[in-house]
Formats: C-alpha cells, structure tokens, sequence
C-alpha cells in the first residue's frame, strides 16, 4: 500500500488494482509511464526506483529499442 500512494494511487482501491495476487495491468502500465518519463528526464533513482517496486510485485521489464516490455513472474 505505501509504495502505490507514493505513486499517487491513495485513493485508489488496491485490491481493484491487483488480480491474483498480481497487479493489475492498468497499474503496471501507469508505473512503466511514470518510469519511462522519469528516465527521458535523467530522473534515474526515481525509475530505478519504479523499477524495484515492479520486480516486488513481480513483473519483469524489458527495455528495447521498440520501447518497454513487461511480463508476470
């Protein structure tokens, strides 16, 4: 819960935004935003950040140069 109202999601129902004990998708695509906007401003701990937050909840990013990529764990 703390690390989604850091990101802005304090009123937002968790339980709404996880599906099987997974994020839901509409979350993991809002980080990978928020994550990829950090990175275009240089902003690095903050998507290093979003990052490790995402590995926590467990989905894998990859970065190409088609854009970012994600899957479950």
């Amino acid at each position: 819960r703390f690390g989604l109202e850091l990101l802005g999601f304090m009123d937002a129902d968790v339980d709404a935004l996880q599906t099987n004990d997974r994020p839901s998708k509409e979350l993991v695509e809002d980080m990978i935003k928020q994550r990829n906007t950090a990175r275009k401003n240089k902003d690095f701990a903050a998507a290093d950040s979003l990052r490790d937050q995402l590995t926590k909840m467990g989905v894998t990013i990859k970065d190409g140069p088609d854009g970012t990529n994600w899957e479950y764990n």
